[in-house]
Parts: C-alpha cells; sequence; structure tokens
C-alpha cells in the first residue's frame, strides 16, 4: 500500500518544476520522521495518510497551488508530532504555516465523545471562515479518514467513535457543499457506502 502511495507521490512531482518538487520532497521526509512508527487507524503507516491526501488534491481536484500541496503533505505533523508552526514557516513559509495551523486541532485525552464533537463543529465554524485551502485541506483530510474507516476491525474501540465520526461527516458534507461540488459529491457517497455497509453489519 505505501509504495502504491508513493509511486503516486513521486509519479505527481513531474507535474511541478524541480524546485517546487524538492520542496514536496522534504515536506515528505519532514512528515515522515514526525510520523514514524505511528499507524493510522492502527492498521498501516501514517505517512500514507498525508501522501493519500496530497495525490487526491493533484490528481481528482487538480490544485497546483504549491502552498497548499506542501501543507497537506505536512498537516498532521504538528498534531501528532513534535514539529512547531514555527518550525514549518522557517523552512516552508508563512503560507504554508498558516494552512497546517488552521487545521491542527489538538484534543484532550480526558473529553468525553460528546465534547470531542463540539469541538469539531466549533473548529468547523472557524473553518468557514478561512480561505479556500484551508476548506480543500480539511474536507479531503475528511474524505481520506472515511475511506479506510471500515478497515478497522470490528473489535477495535475505534468502531465506538463511529457515531461521533458520523455526526462530524454530516457537518464536513455542509462545508463541502459551498466549497467544492467534486469533493461533495465524493464525500455524500462514500458516506451513503459506509452507512449502508455499518448498518447491515449491526
Amino acid at each position: 500500500m505505501l509504495q502504491q502511495v508513493l509511486r503516486k507521490f513521486y509519479n505527481n512531482l513531474k507535474l511541478f518544476n524541480q524546485t517546487q518538487g524538492q520542496i514536496f520532497k522534504k515536506a515528505y521526509l519532514v512528515a515522515k520522521k514526525e510520523h514514524q512508527s505511528q499507524k493510522k487507524f492502527g492498521i498501516f503507516p501514517y505517512i500514507i495518510h498525508p501522501l493519500s491526501i496530497f495525490n487526491f488534491l493533484v490528481e481528482n481536484l487538480e490544485i497546483r497551488d504549491h502552498d497548499l500541496l506542501t501543507a497537506a503533505i505536512l498537516h498532521d505533523s504538528v498534531e501528532d508530532g513534535q514539529i512547531s508552526l514555527s518550525d514549518i514557516e522557517k523552512v516552508f513559509g508563512k503560507e504554508v504555516s498558516n494552512i497546517v495551523g488552521a487545521v491542527t486541532v489538538i484534543l484532550s485525552p480526558d473529553e468525553t465523545e460528546e465534547e470531542k464533537l463540539n469541538s469539531h463543529l466549533r473548529y468547523l465554524e472557524e473553518i468557514k471562515n478561512k480561505n479556500l485551502s484551508v476548506k480543500l485541506l480539511r474536507l479531503a483530510d475528511q474524505l481520506d479518514n472515511m475511506s479506510h474507516w471500515l478497515e478497522i476491525p470490528l473489535s477495535s474501540p475505534l468502531r465506538k467513535k463511529f457515531p461521533r465520526w458520523f455526526k462530524e461527516t454530516e457537518a464536513n458534507i455542509k462545508l463541502a457543499k459551498t466549497t467544492n461540488k467534486i469533493i461533495y459529491q465524493l464525500l455524500q457517497k462514500k458516506f451513503q457506502e459506509i452507512k449502508q455497509i455499518v448498518s447491515d453489519n449491526l
């Protein structure tokens, strides 16, 4: 899985000039270090997630904005790693740091599911007032997360988070409706598929 995502990533770099390609590669190495040994949903190497979002933005939405794409690779590095927004700004610039900062959410492990839901809804309200790059990254993040939910084992405690995740998804779909037609349709389709399969397994 990782090799397939990496092949797509390096193939997509051919769409950009050498200088920008080197910046994307540098961002990848930073993210790889920050997510070292981490597993997304306890299933696969975490680095697959940010690279998949990069690939999606390039291939499906035809995004060529360098700052947004760099931020996509780094978007969870502050939240889940040791690097700071200041560090990102020094290496990749203020706009990249601003985008990463806008999508970074640090949740307290002591929060209940209801509190986490309310935190996410407040976060989305803030996102509504951000620029298009921030909105697209948030929604692409949501879509990629959803694409792996059904891979989570039935025995995993993460399955208990589905009710909250479903409510959060509904709010993200509302945001997508006024942001980008393609991602809105993809989110809707994926959500319906997930709900149907989960319902059938109850």
